[in-house]
This record gives C-alpha cells, sequence and structure tokens, in this order.
C-alpha cells in the first residue's frame, strides 16, 4: 500500500484522537485537516506533529481554518487537495454535555432518546457530504456523527456517507472479550457477528431497564457456534458495564475508524462492523477495503430482516421512521420529552430544516444549562 491521504472535518474530542492514530499510521502519508476554530486546530495539529517526530514519523500534517458550511471552499479544498478518503468527526454539539445536569433532568432527557438532537449531528455532516459531490471527489467517506441515522437520512437525497463508525460496533470486543474469559479463549479466536443499533450500546451500558430492543448475535468460538451457551441480554449488559465503566469512549471509537480508514485504503481489506454503511440505518458486520463496502450478514439472516431490526430498534432512541425525503419523525414519547424539557416541536425534523432546528434546540439546552448553573 502506498501511503494515502486522508482529508478529517473536525478537531473535536474523537477526532483529535484521529488525527494521533492516522498519523502514527504508516498507511498514511498525508493529512488535510480542517476545523473552524483555527487556533485550536493549529495547536493541535504541531502537538501532534511534535510527537510523530519523536518516534521518526513524519507526514505531512496541513491545517485549513475552515467552517464546514462553506460549502465552496471546502469543495474547492477537497477537488485541489484529492484525498483518497475524506473523514467526517464534526457536530454542533457532543453527547456528553447533558452530563453537566442534575440526575433528575437527565432522566427527562434520556426520554427523548437520540432523535431531537440529530440536526445538531446531521448540519455539518450534510455540508461537507454537498462539498464532497461538488468537488468531483469519488473517494470514499467515513461520518462518525450519529452515522445510525445521519447517514439514511443524508442517503435520501444521494448524500450518504460511505459508512459509519462506532456505536453498536463498540459492543463486539466486549463479547469478543467475555466470551475469551468464559471459555479460556483467545479474544481472537471469537468471532461475534452482531446487528444492532445505536440505542443498543446505551441500553447495554446502562444495564437496562427491561428488556432490549431486537437484535440479533451469533457467536462462533474455535469455529464452534456458542450463542446459545449464554444469556446474551444479561451477559452484554455486565460485559459493557465492565468495558465502558469510562465515559470517554473517544479512544476507543478513533480505534475502530482508524480500523475501518486502513481497510478502504487498503486492496485486501477488513472484516469489521459498522453503522450506517451504504446509508442504512443501524449497524452491521461489513467488509470494508478498496473496492467499497459489503455487507457480510449471517447467511441465517437476509437484509430484509437485518434492516427490519435495525428500524424498529431506533424507535427506542426517538425516530419513529425517516421519510423518503429525508424528515426525521420523532416517536410520541420524543415530541412529548422534548416539549416537557425545551417547549418546543420536535415531532417532524425535515432535513431543509435541520439548521434552523438545530440552532433552537442549542440555544434551548444553554437555557437549561444555564438554569442548573444558578441551582447549583
Amino acid at each position: 500500500m502506498s501511503a494515502s491521504h486522508v482529508f478529517l472535518a473536525g478537531l473535536g474530542g474523537l477526532g483529535s484522537w484521529v488525527l494521533e492514530l492516522l498519523g502514527r499510521a504508516p498507511e498514511v502519508g498525508r493529512l488535510t485537516v480542517v476545523d473552524r476554530n483555527a487556533d485550536w486546530g493549529r495547536r493541535k495539529v504541531y502537538n501532534v506533529i511534535t510527537g510523530l517526530a519523536f518516534e521518526g514519523r513524519y507526514p505531512q500534517i496541513d491545517f485549513h481554518g475552515l467552517d464546514l458550511r462553506d460549502v465552496e471552499q471546502v469543495a474547492a479544498l477537497i477537488g485541489e487537495t484529492r484525498p483518497d478518503l475524506l473523514v467526517n468527526c464534526a457536530t454542533l454539539q457532543t453527547w456528553w454535555l447533558s452530563h453537566e445536569l442534575d440526575e433528575d433532568t437527565q432522566e427527562r432527557l434520556s426520554r427523548m432518546g437520540i432523535a431531537p438532537w440529530v440536526p445538531n449531528h446531521l448540519v455539518l455532516a450534510r455540508f461537507l457530504m454537498q462539498a464532497h459531490r461538488e468537488s468531483g471527489s469519488r473517494a470514499p467517506v467515513i461520518n462518525a456523527a450519529f452515522p445510525d441515522g445521519v447517514n439514511a437520512i443524508l442517503g435520501r437525497r444521494g448524500l450518504a456517507p460511505t459508512i459509519g463508525v462506532g456505536n453498536a460496533a463498540l459492543l463486539v470486543p466486549a463479547i469478543q472479550g467475555y466470551v475469551s474469559e468464559r471459555l479460556d479463549l483467545p479474544m481472537e479466536s471469537v468471532h461475534p457477528a452482531l446487528i444492532a443499533h445505536h440505542f443498543h450500546t446505551t441500553f447495554f451500558r446502562r444495564g437496562g431497564p427491561g428488556d432490549p430492543p431486537p437484535y440479533y448475535l451469533r457467536v462462533l468460538a474455535d469455529g464452534r457456534d456458542v450463542t446459545g451457551d449464554f444469556d446474551h441480554a444479561a451477559e452484554l449488559c455486565r460485559a459493557s458495564r465492565l468495558r465502558f465503566a469510562d465515559d470517554n469512549l473517544n479512544p476507543v471509537v478513533a480505534s475502530a475508524l482508524r480500523q475501518i480508514a486502513l481497510g478502504l485504503l487498503s486492496d485486501e481489506g477488513v472484516m469489521t462492523h459498522a453503522p450506517g454503511p451504504r446509508g442504512l440505518v443501524g449497524g452491521y458486520p461489513v467488509r470494508v477495503s478498496s473496492q467499497g463496502v459489503e455487507l457480510a450478514l449471517p447467511e441465517q439472516v437476509s437484509l430484509e430482516e437485518a434492516v427490519a431490526i435495525n428500524e424498529q430498534a431506533q424507535r427506542y432512541d426517538g425516530i419513529e421512521r425517516i421519510e423518503e425525503d429525508g424528515t426525521l419523525v420523532c416517536t410520541q414519547q420524543a415530541v412529548a420529552a422534548a416539549r416537557e424539557v425545551f417547549g418546543c416541536d420536535c415531532s417532524r425534523l425535515p432535513l431543509d430544516e435541520c439548521e434552523a432546528r438545530s440552532a433552537e434546540l442549542r440555544a434551548k439546552f444553554q437555557e437549561l444549562l444555564a438554569a442548573h448553573g444558578a441551582q447549583t
């Protein structure tokens, strides 16, 4: 593999880790990095370049202070630099900010699911995909901003990123670790096949309550099917709480992204799990390579069945459905919770209104944070 060129958008909590890991990959010779915070971005890039020098690594890393909303300039940069791969780590609001609120408010927010927050993750991903299309680039795109839903929404307009990263895919190493310890086998001999949604990650990390939404899991250990040898749901809860005790999952997600990125840049490719492949809702087993993304579903599961599992599971995340024009329709519970907490209507979130909806929600959330700060 010749040294490849990666275009990275967003240097927040996740993007900073991605820059560190891709900068250390011998397969990557050049990185073009954009972030709207020019001062922070340059300092971060200089830090990475300095650290890499201690390892004898000297990739070309170029930083540009750009806002993804400036589609024309971003498209020009993509067209000029001609990257082999694009990575989106940009979002308008990170999920963990709600942790600054009291437990009662957090509980009320949790009843919304992720659905009302989707515009925050959708806006910048949409602008990047528009720039990608206008540039004429044919390079694959990895989207890390809620790919379980964002990739499907953008796919309704012909703007789907190639694949996503993280979310339910993070459960796979937890399953490997649990089964390997229980059966006293090396982790690499355990091969789970999982079809699951973003919500499953939240459910299993919290340990419930209640029963999880539908999912599919098959586990082979040393070539033997051991799926029926344990209680999936109970053991997934135990494994997830143990292995994801630290809320900062950015290093883990960045590692998953590195695997997918290097797979997409390789003729040999890699078998893994990922959300949002080819604009589908939820996560699936996949094979990624320079030839693209192929679903690697178990023989027992059809594509229609796999999609149905994830479309049913997304309702637990507050998403009733995604319509043909990209409009996200929220569940009644999500609508009621958003009205209670923020006093706004999120029953329907049209794609063309996502920027205005995001601004409204972020303003409401800042008011909530301010009120919480006044109380404490």
